[in-house]
């Protein structure tokens, strides 16, 4: 039993991912869960650090689990996309939804700039819609935006371009800390 699980992904092109790889996201009954990145064929679960991994495995697809040396089928509960998710047609702002799957504590902040507008940092507190999940209206010329807790760098997203309504999560940290956003849904 790991306290944090990292997933090294590479292909047979050369294309990998940085070691220890992405933070996994932990899950209810002690599985652990990522995305595979576009292409990568191959994965190494390790502890973070050189100190316990697996062997290189092959990747089977989507909707597996690995436990115990071998890939099955998940039957888990899944909440990548999130409940009462809808996208009102406003002429001036899209919806965005996050997703605190990093476990950040305090309020949720989302903070955008470009265009017109900003908000500055650490922006404005975004409403909570259901578990972790929370909603927030950008303006529709607004360039690029972040999420964080409590405006602690220790806790925030990088950048994230603004592209409609659209569901983000957080997936892994970068070097600086920062964690990386995937869109989801």
């Amino acid at each position: 039993n790991w306290d944090r699980v990292c997933a090294y992904f590479w292909n047979d092109s050369g294309e990998y991912k940085v070691w220890p790889g992405d933070d996994m996201e932990y899950r209810n009954g002690g599985a652990w869960r990522i995305a595979i990145p576009d292409g990568m064929t191959h994965v190494i679960f390790n502890c973070g650090s050189n100190a316990d991994q697996t062997t290189d495995l092959d990747i089977p697809g989507p909707g597996k689990i690995y436990n115990n040396g071998s890939w099955s089928n998940y039957g888990g509960t899944d909440y990548t996309t999130p409940t009462d998710v809808t996208y009102p047609d406003n002429p001036d702002t899209y919806t965005i939804y996050f997703t605190n799957n990093a476990g950040w504590s305090g309020t949720i902040y989302c903070s955008y700039w470009g265009g017109s507008s900003g908000n500055g940092f650490p922006g404005t507190a975004m409403t909570l819609v259901s578990g972790v999940t929370y909603k927030f209206n950008v303006p529709k010329d607004a360039t690029y935006m972040l999420f964080n807790a409590n405006g602690s760098s220790a806790s925030q997203t990088a950048n994230v371009p603004v592209e409609g309504n659209a569901s983000y999560q957080t997936n892994g940290q970068q070097g600086n800390g920062w964690y990386n956003v995937q869109k989801i849904g």
